[in-house]
């Protein structure tokens, strides 16, 4: 797979910038693999949409982990940060993407200048250690 794969586009005015005040009103987009189609749901619908013997467990944590800014040529450069690579260190697993790739030695100016990173080495299909 490459990253190249799961790019698509999405207006920004249709990102939730804080959630719904009634957070079961949330809308939930259901693939039915055997039917081989997409329905429009309400989260709050979920528990009919689910075998009953099914048990679901998310251990899963949210950060802000995608980070904009710039090469030192002026070009733009998107990170998405997956996981710290090492407890000891600063350096993390990015997927990283820009208009002429990134290499390692790259010097990189994130969140408006509050933020500067290095490409320590790059990996296959985008990712990044910074």
């Amino acid at each position: 797979m490459r990253t190249s794969d799961l790019d698509y586009e999405l207006p920004s005015e249709l990102i939730a910038q804080e959630p719904l005040a009634k957070r079961d009103a949330s809308r939930l987009l259901v693939l039915d693999v055997q039917a081989d189609e997409v329905e429009d749901h309400l989260f709050v619908e979920l528990p009919g949409l689910l075998p009953p013997s099914l048990f679901v467990f998310n251990d899963t944590r949210v950060f802000p982990a995608r980070l904009l800014g710039s090469k030192a040529t002026g070009g733009k450069v998107e990170l998405l940060l997956l996981r710290k690579c090492d407890e000891r260190t600063d350096r993390w697993l990015a997927l990283g993407r820009s208009s002429k790739g990134l290499r390692a030695g790259m010097e990189l100016e994130l969140c408006d200048g509050r933020l500067t990173a290095r490409v320590v080495r790059a990996r296959e299909h985008g990712e990044l250690e910074v």
